[in-house]
């Protein structure tokens, strides 16, 4: 047992993926700088960001030139988020496909779209606004078009402190999918650079997550959605472990509204002490033709996941818990 977290630690940190190796040594275990930089340095020459933006197109796009939403999940906004979740070092590339973005997305009202620009029925959403706004500020993207997202996104916030992408007339009720996505956009602003509204729109928001235990109806406490307790990858949509980190990012660590999600998560570990893929989303079938990385299969062990749920499990303080026989040498590696 003393030896299952060394032996996790290690798979995590091997040189397979050198994207990966490079999270688990800046998230997770104390590393030297110098060693996480050269981590980030091969993922540009080998390994998933390499693959990534080796597919990309000439003009700065993935899979469509007419849209950098549709289709789900291969085309430029999707490879954007990925690549920020990775932490992707921003390079020509990428900057290219974020201008791009903004240029083809931006709308008047100061949001911006998922449909391609010329649908005459595009309207801002505020899903897409807080998942760009995310990757832009990710990348360093410093554009007068993402303040006004800003400000459109804590326009849009709903009394009850989330959000809600819903088409018609505006929602009284929030979504915890659009609420965790605005949420994740506003909590990329640097904290030496919120205002006293930002960050009240961040407090309303982790209320409202923590009111719905993540993935919960705060009036039955029934499961809005099963798929949300599947642990998922690549993380182009929400579930419990996403919510489970980005509360953990935000600094809440201790509250009781964060138990039933990270008991679910830490039921799910396997014997050997690693998570396994649950879930493998599919969009809109790629373009023929189109190259794609192969990451997971459902049932496989997921590193991505592993390495979140470790995270997460050791700044709620249930490492030990979990690896009951933990001794100190191990436990001092960990961040």
């Amino acid at each position: 047992m003393k030896q299952r977290l060394d032996q996790v630690l290690s798979w995590l940190s091997d040189s397979s993926e050198p994207s990966l190796r490079a999270l688990t040594l800046s998230s997770l275990v104390k590393s030297r700088a110098e060693e996480i930089a050269q981590a980030r340095r091969e993922a540009l020459r080998s390994g998933w960001i390499h693959q990534i933006l080796n597919n990309q197109n000439s003009e700065g796009y993935w899979v469509n030139s007419k849209s950098c939403y549709q289709p789900k999940f291969s085309a430029t906004v999707w490879q954007l988020q990925l690549l920020a979740m990775l932490e992707a070092n921003a390079d020509a590339k990428i900057k290219n496909a974020c201008d791009r973005f903004l240029q083809m997305h931006d709308m008047p009202d100061g949001g911006f779209t998922c449909s391609a620009p010329e649908n005459p029925h595009k309207r801002s959403e505020e899903c897409i606004v807080g998942r760009m706004l995310a990757v832009l500020i990710h990348f360093g993207c410093d554009d007068l078009r993402i303040q006004r997202a800003m400000r459109w996104l804590l326009d849009r916030q709903i009394a009850d402190g989330g959000w809600n992408c819903r088409y018609g007339s505006r929602p009284k009720h929030s979504s915890i999918y659009s609420t965790y996505m605005a949420l994740w956009g506003l909590s990329k602003t640097p904290k030496r650079k919120r205002t006293k509204e930002i960050n009240g729109a961040i407090s309303g928001g982790i209320e409202f997550l923590l009111r719905h235990m993540l993935f919960k109806s705060h009036r039955s406490g029934q499961v809005i959605k099963s798929e949300w307790t599947m642990l998922h990858f690549p993380p182009v949509n929400y579930d419990i472990l996403g919510g489970l980190r980005l509360m953990t990012d935000l600094g809440i660590t201790s509250d009781e509204r964060l138990s039933d999600a990270l008991d679910l998560v830490e039921s799910k570990m396997q014997k050997d002490g690693r998570w396994l893929t649950e879930y493998v989303p599919r969009g809109t079938k790629e373009r023929s033709g189109q190259p794609s990385i192969k990451f997971y299969k459902a049932g496989e062990p997921n590193k991505w996941i592993t390495l979140q749920s470790l995270i997460v499990l050791s700044r709620t303080g249930r490492i030990n818990q979990v690896f009951s026989e933990l001794d100190n040498s191990v436990a001092n590696k960990l961040i």
